[in-house]
């Protein structure tokens, strides 16, 4: 992704030094960067899937389309997956895309977390 004359963006991972952590991945699409990170606490292992998508760098539409390939793939790679980050999408607004990500989450069984507004101006 061209990150030229763009402020912010990129993907990072902060754990405390008790969790063994490995990054496994990172890139971007056209629509957003991502990162996977392999994190193992005594017996557990839990892989992280962050994701940021510049609100300029594509239509919701290129990115519900690219986000859904992309988790198609990583689900079949990675298990007890943790997908965390930016989507730059306003999820309490009603419009077909909207709706199609929802349903797509639910198809996949993927479960949006967050149902408060993380946003100033009051979007989710």
């Amino acid at each position: 992704m061209n990150k030229q004359n763009r402020k912010g963006g990129r993907i990072a991972l902060t754990c405390t030094n008790y969790i063994n952590v490995t990054k496994l991945s990172g890139g971007s699409t056209v629509s957003f960067e991502y990162g996977i990170w392999k994190l193992v606490f005594k017996n557990i292992c839990i892989h992280i899937i962050g994701i940021y998508r510049p609100p300029s760098a594509s239509t919701h539409r290129q990115f519900v389309n690219e986000f859904f390939q992309f988790m198609k793939t990583a689900m079949s790679q990675y298990s007890n997956l943790f997908v965390t980050g930016d989507f730059n999408l306003h999820l309490n607004e009603s419009s077909l895309i909207i709706d199609d990500f929802n349903s797509s989450l639910n198809a996949m069984g993927l479960e949006q977390h967050v149902d408060f507004s993380t946003h100033v101006s009051g979007q989710p």
